[in-house]
């Protein structure tokens, strides 16, 4: 645009990235900034609608999303703090120096919103960029399970679990409890001999045992001795 100031040269390693406004964003957005500081929101969401619509600049729309951001958090707004990290996300800046982050964000934003396939879609990007926490693996598992994608939740479950084994922790007990109580309705046996297993093995409450090992007598059809057996060892866990 005939209004960018003059491209600056690229940093040098170790340096950082030399920041590309306007002037006439700088006036633009020098008020909206004192306003949320100031608590002045009416209007406002359309104020940032208007800048985001002027200034194209990757730096000026990174700058506008966070500032937004600012503003969606003031209002405990969601919807404003969604397109807030989005507009980062799209702006292509430099300033973005951590996009795994954003995108995860995004991605918990867009399950609050029920959108679930643009979770999955962000939370995947957020894994490809480098994002490997658990949370992020089991908000991809429940946003699977809500899209009635069952068998690929019930992976992302096991990432989850994986995940935090790898930092020396064990999954919260609902983990478990919801990946088993999806693979029971999905009717899928496999999984269910694997979920009832792991919960015990990571809980071995008694009624843990009692559920595991009820749930593996019935899906092998025990009969006769292999059933008693199961059933000495159900009073032997207590």
């Amino acid at each position: 645009p005939a209004m960018a100031a003059k491209k600056e040269k690229a940093p040098k390693a170790g340096e950082a990235p030399k920041v590309e406004l306007s002037k006439e964003f700088r006036a633009a957005a020098g008020p909206l900034e004192a306003d949320i500081k100031a608590g002045k929101f009416e209007g406002m969401a359309a104020r940032f609608d208007a800048l985001s619509a002027q200034f194209k600049l990757p730096d000026e729309q990174f700058i506008t999303g966070a500032r937004r951001y600012e503003f969606g958090k003031a209002t405990n707004n969601s919807a404003e703090l969604r397109k807030a990290v989005l507009i980062m996300i799209d702006s292509k800046s430099t300033l973005n120096s951590n996009a795994a982050q954003l995108n995860a964000a995004a991605g918990q934003y867009a399950y609050n919103a029920q959108d679930f396939p643009d979770a999955l879609a962000r939370l995947s990007e957020a894994v490809r960029l480098g994002n490997k926490e658990p949370d992020t693996f089991i908000l991809m598992a429940e946003s699977s399970f809500r899209a009635n994608k069952f068998p690929e939740g019930l992976g992302y479950a096991d990432r989850a679990v994986a995940a935090k084994k790898a930092l020396g922790q064990t999954a919260p007990a609902d983990w478990y409890q919801r990946a088993l109580s999806v693979a029971v309705k999905s009717k899928l046996p496999v999984e269910i001999a694997k979920w009832s297993r792991e919960r015990v093995s990571a809980y071995p409450t008694a009624q843990n045992w009692r559920d595991a090992l009820l749930i593996y007598k019935d899906g092998a059809k025990l009969e006769g001795q292999p059933a008693l057996d199961v059933m000495r060892l159900i009073r032997s866990a207590k």
